[in-house]
C-alpha cells in the first residue's frame, strides 16, 4: 500500500524527552522532512521547553488534553487524521492502542513500532524472585495464581500470560506494517505466533545514529558504564564485581558509572564495600565527551531491546564488551572484530576478556576503526531509506 500523499503523523506517548524512542522519533522525523514530507508529531504529554529552550519540533506538536486511553483520547487521533488528511500514522507507543481504530482509515497506512525484543514483558516477569512478585499481592488466592505463573514461566513462556501472545498477534494483525529493531525478532514472532510462516508485514528496521566526526583526541585509560541505575534490567552491580576482578591489575586505568536512578545510594555503598579504586559515579550526563575519550564500553544488562548505547560508542572509537543478554546484540558486535560479546551472565569471563583487551594495545587499536565501520552501517541515511522503501516514497 502506497501513501495516497505526502502527510505523516507521529504518535507518541510523550515527546520531546531523553528517552531512546523520543531520540528516534526526533531524528526521523528531520529526516522524513529532509525528503519532502509534511510530518505532525500527536503527543499524551511534552516537556518542550526546557531551560527556556523550545524544542525544535514543537511547531509541528499537537498536545492532546484528553485522558490517554479514553473515548475522547481515540476520538481526538480519529478526527487529526480526517482533518489533517494524514496518509501514514506511525505509533510510537503500542499501548496507546490507536492501531485499535485502523480499520476506520482504509486509506491510511498505520504502523506500529515494537522498541524492545518480543514478549519482553515476560522476560521481566521470569527475572523477578517470588517474593518480588509477592509484594504486590498481599490476597492469597492472587499469590497462588502468581506462583503457578512463575512456574508456567520458566517451563514453557508464554503458557503464563496467553493475553500477552493475543496482545502481540492484535498489534500486528490490526495494521499495515509491525516495525521490529532486527530480523531476528520478526523471526521469532513468526514462530511463536504464526507457527513459522513469514509475515511480509512484519518488517525489521534497527535505530538509526548521527556519526560523528572523527578527531584526532587520544583515547583515555579509561572504561564506561552507561545506563539507568535500577536494580532489574541494566544490572550496573555485575559491572562493579567484575571490576573488583581487575582492578588490582589496571592501576592506572578508571571506571566510570555515567548514570543516575533509585538505585544509585546502593550501588555507591557497594562499591565502598567491594574497596574499589579508581571508580566514579559520574551522575546523569551527555555522553558525547565521554565515549570520545573512553576506550571501552561495557554493557552488562539482563536484555535489551536494541542497545544503541553499544552502537554510539562504536560510532566513537569507543570498543563494546557487552554480555550476549539479546539477539540483536550478534548483529550489532561481530565479537574479536569490532567488539567483544561474553557469554551472559558469567561475570568471571567478562573479567577475563575485558583484562586481556585493556592488557592489548595493539589489539584495542584495530578493533577502535572496524568499530567506527561496523557503526556505519546504521546512519541516519541508511536508515531512513528502508523507511523511504517501506512507505513507498521516491528517493
Amino acid at each position: 500500500m502506497k501513501m495516497k500523499n505526502n502527510k505523516l503523523l507521529f504518535v507518541c506517548p510523550s515527546y520531546p524527552s531523553i528517552g531512546g524512542v523520543e531520540t528516534v522519533t526526533s531524528l526521523l522525523v528531520d529526516f522524513f522532512l529532509l525528503h519532502g514530507l509534511d510530518v505532525s508529531i500527536l503527543v499524551s504529554s511534552s516537556d518542550s521547553i526546557k531551560g527556556g529552550v523550545l524544542d525544535k519540533h514543537s511547531v509541528l506538536m499537537t498536545v492532546m488534553k484528553n485522558e490517554p486511553y479514553s473515548k475522547e483520547y481515540l476520538n481526538f487521533i480519529d478526527d487529526f487524521i480526517r482533518d489533517n488528511d494524514i496518509a501514514c500514522v506511525i505509533n510510537q507507543g503500542l499501548f496507546s492502542e490507536i492501531y485499535h481504530r485502523a480499520y476506520l482509515h482504509k486509506d491510511v497506512l498505520f504502523i506500529n513500532t515494537l522498541h524492545n525484543f518480543p514478549f519482553w514483558e515476560l522476560e521481566i516477569f521470569r527475572l523477578r524472585s517470588l517474593s518480588q512478585l509477592f509484594e504486590s499481592e498481599k490476597n492469597t488466592f492472587n499469590r497462588f495464581k502468581v506462583f503457578v505463573r512463575f512456574v508456567l514461566n520458566h517451563v514453557k513462556p508464554g503458557w503464563s500470560h496467553p493475553s500477552i501472545l493475543s496482545f502481540y498477534k492484535k498489534q500486528i494483525d490490526s495494521v499495515s506494517y509491525y516495525i521490529v529493531l532486527d530480523s531476528s525478532y520478526k523471526r521469532t514472532l513468526e514462530k511463536r505466533l504464526y507457527g513459522g510462516v513469514e509475515q511480509k508485514k512484519i518488517v525489521a528496521i534497527p535505530n538509526p545514529l548521527i556519526l560523528p566526526e572523527q578527531t584526532s583526541s587520544p583515547k583515555k585509560k579509561q572504561v564506561i558504564w552507561v545506563g539507568r541505575l535500577a536494580a532489574v534490567q541494566k544490572r550496573a552491580d555485575r559491572m562493579l564485581r567484575i571490576w573488583k576482578m581487575i582492578q588490582s591489575e589496571v592501576p592506572d586505568w578508571e571506571l566510570l558509572i555515567i548514570g543516575d536512578g533509585d538505585q544509585r545510594e546502593e550501588l555507591e555503598k557497594m562499591a565502598t564495600d567491594l574497596h574499589l579504586i579508581n571508580t566514579c559515579f559520574m551522575g546523569y550526563q551527555k555522553t558525547d565527551s565521554y565515549y570520545e575519550s573512553a576506550s571501552i564500553l561495557c554493557l552488562t544488562s539482563s536484555y535489551e531491546g536494541f542497545p544503541m548505547v553499544l552502537l554510539e560508542a562504536q560510532s566513537h572509537g569507543t570498543i563494546p564488551v557487552s554480555f550476549n543478554c539479546v539477539e540483536a546484540i550478534e548483529h550489532i558486535i561481530d565479537t574479536g572484530k569490532n567488539g567483544l560479546i561474553v557469554e551472559s551472565f558469567n561475570e568471571e569471563s567478562f573479567a577475563e576478556e575485558l583484562l586481556k583487551l585493556i592488557k592489548d594495545e595493539s589489539l584495542q587499536t584495530v578493533m577502535r576503526q572496524e568499530a567506527r565501520e561496523k557503526a556505519s552501517e546504521f546512519t541516519l541515511e541508511k536508515i531512513g531509506q528502508r523507511w523511504l522503501k517501506l512507505l513507498q516514497i521516491e528517493k
